[in-house]
C-alpha cells in the first residue's frame, strides 16, 4: 500500500471561523484531487498494469483540511520506487493475476512443463494440465526476469504530491474568494 497525505495546520479551527475553514477545506480538497487525477494519468501512462493499481487509488477525508491519497495494490511500492530483487522473487500472486486477465500464452508451450511441475510440488497449482497452470507458469518466468533485471521506477505518487504542493495556496485562496467575495 502506498499513501500520500496532504494536510494544513492552521491551529486553532474554532477562532477561524466556520465559513473560513471550510472554505480552506474546499481548496485542500480541490489540490487532493487534482493530484490524485494526475497519479491516475501517470498510472495508465506508465504502469505495465494499470487496471489493479488504477482501480485501487482513492482519497480519504480523515479531518477537515486533510486528506490520504492511497494505493491499496500490492504492486504501488514497486511501481513506484522501482526495485531490485537479489535472494527473493516479486509476488509471484500478482504477476500471475496480470498473466491471467492479459490471456497470456507462451511461444514454447513445451517449455512450461518443468515449471507446472515445481509450481504443483509447491502446491501453488493442482494440474499442469490446466490453462491456469500455464498462466502461473508464465508468471514465474516473468517474476524470474524481475528477480534478476530489477524493475525501473515509474514514480506517480510524488508526482501528485509535487502537483498538490504547486496548487494548494491557489486553491485555497480561489476558494477564501469565493466564500468571503468582498473582503
Amino acid at each position: 500500500m502506498l499513501k500520500a497525505k496532504v494536510s494544513l495546520d492552521l491551529g486553532d479551527l474554532d477562532a477561524l471561523g466556520d465559513q473560513l475553514v471550510d472554505a480552506i477545506d474546499l481548496g485542500v480538497g480541490d489540490s487532493t484531487d487534482r493530484g490524485f487525477q494526475h497519479s491516475q494519468e501517470l498510472v495508465t501512462q506508465q504502469s505495465f498494469d494499470e487496471g489493479t493499481l488504477l482501480k485501487s487509488g482513492h482519497i480519504l477525508k480523515p479531518g477537515q483540511l486533510e486528506r490520504i491519497i492511497e494505493y491499496e495494490a500490492l504492486q504501488a511500492l514497486y511501481v513506484e520506487y522501482g526495485a531490485t530483487y537479489k535472494d527473493k522473487m516479486p509476488p509471484l500472486e500478482v504477476i500471475y493475476k496480470w498473466v491471467r486477465r492479459h490471456q497470456l500464452t507462451a511461444k514454447n508451450p513445451a517449455a512450461l512443463a518443468g515449471i507446472k511441475r515445481w509450481l504443483k510440488k509447491k502446491g501453488i497449482i493442482q494440474s499442469t494440465k490446466t490453462r491456469d497452470a500455464d498462466y502461473w507458469a508464465i508468471a514465474f518466468y516473468i517474476a524470474k526476469d524481475i528477480q534478476e533485471h530489477g524493475l525501473e521506477p515509474r514514480p506517480f505518487m510524488r508526482p501528485a504530491a509535487e502537483e498538490i504542493k504547486a496548487h494548494l495556496e491557489e486553491d485555497v485562496q480561489k476558494r477564501i474568494e469565493q466564500a468571503f467575495p468582498h473582503h
